[in-house]
């Protein structure tokens, strides 16, 4: 038997096929906890969890886990493969959700042994992927704050952008929250700038004679917003990216016990095996990868490449055989 899952977010459909292509069982159902029961128990009906295979258009999600979790081999077929075989089940290309349940079904029934299974990734691995996902996710929120007070700044006070290197730290931040707006900056003195630096621990890099002539150099504004607009528009933006930017440290408290406790020779290798070059990267987006067998079945599958057994550890040379060697092993 051979099962089609076409998933959404409010509604799914599935459809069960016979080996002869026979339509055996179809039904449409919500995005509820009730809906999701009793389909599998429904699944149930039609043979055992391991040899009903499931073909759907995603690697993740709340579905996925639920198919695994039950024990049903999950087949996931990617969207653009899918669209480029339509043709085989008319010209027209129709799309439903009744239609597309039976075609993923039709195409497992047909094409599983050119497929492969999604294999269920350890936990270490899922906790790490969804972290990683998060601190880029904060990263890219980060700099889209940095670049919006940036814009802020150029347009109603460019020397409070010119005073530090970067807007995104600390002393930045706490200068724009001190001295928002052009009014408040053009009061400032060395001695009142030095004292400002001493409170906030600036690391001393240029003097503030320096700093406040970086300030000073750039083109005064000529906005025509008003001084208290401007104010809440710096603090406001400067609160948002002080947020992000707290939210960032949790990821390096966690991640250290999650990467050793992956095993990381299995991983690695199909990491890059993907062509990512960086383990952040990979681990983000490239496929699970895990050491759990596949679930036995009863229909044939196109058998993972098979990884190169680890050599042996070599043996530590002798004094003598070291000395006599010209050059150094290469490992």
């Amino acid at each position: 038997m051979f099962v089609g899952w076409d998933w959404g977010n409010i509604g799914h459909d599935v459809t069960v096929l016979a080996p002869d292509g026979a339509k055996t069982d179809r039904w449409a159902l919500e995005h509820t906890e009730h809906s999701l029961t009793s389909a599998l128990a429904r699944l149930r009906r039609h043979g055992t969890p391991e040899s009903l295979p499931v073909a759907i258009e995603t690697t993740r999600g709340l579905v996925v886990d639920r198919l695994l979790a039950a024990g049903h081999p999950v087949v996931p077929i990617h969207p653009n493969a899918f669209n480029a075989i339509r043709p085989r089940w008319g010209a027209a290309r129709a799309k439903t959700d009744a239609g597309d349940s039976f075609e993923l079904a039709d195409y497992l029934r047909t094409d599983g042994h050119q497929l492969r299974v999604l294999a269920p990734t350890n936990q270490a691995t899922l906790e790490l992927q969804a972290l990683i996902r998060t601190r880029a996710d904060h990263i890219e929120a980060r700099i889209t704050a940095a670049n919006q007070l940036a814009a802020i700044l150029d347009a109603h006070w460019p020397g409070g952008k010119a005073v530090f290197a970067q807007l995104a730290t600390p002393i930045a931040l706490a200068f724009l929250e001190r001295f928002p707006t052009y009014n408040d900056g053009v009061k400032l003195t060395p001695a009142k700038m030095a004292a400002f630096c001493r409170r906030n621990a600036y690391s001393g890099r240029r003097p503030a004679v320096e700093l406040l002539e970086r300030m000073r150099q750039v083109p005064k504004p000529a906005s025509r917003v008003g001084q208290p607009v401007v104010r809440q528009l710096v603090l406001s933006q400067v609160a948002l990216l002080r947020a992000i930017m707290r939210g960032s440290p949790i990821w390096r408290r966690r991640s250290p016990r999650l990467w050793t406790s992956i095993r990381t020779r299995s991983c690695s290798t199909s990491c890059h095996a993907s062509g990512w070059s960086t383990w952040p990267r990979s681990f983000a987006k490239s496929a699970p990868c895990s050491n759990a067998p596949t679930p036995p079945t009863t229909w044939q599958l196109k058998p993972a490449a098979p990884q190169s057994p680890e050599p042996p550890a070599r043996a530590a040379p002798s004094a003598s055989a070291s000395r006599s060697t010209a050059t150094p092993a290469k490992h």
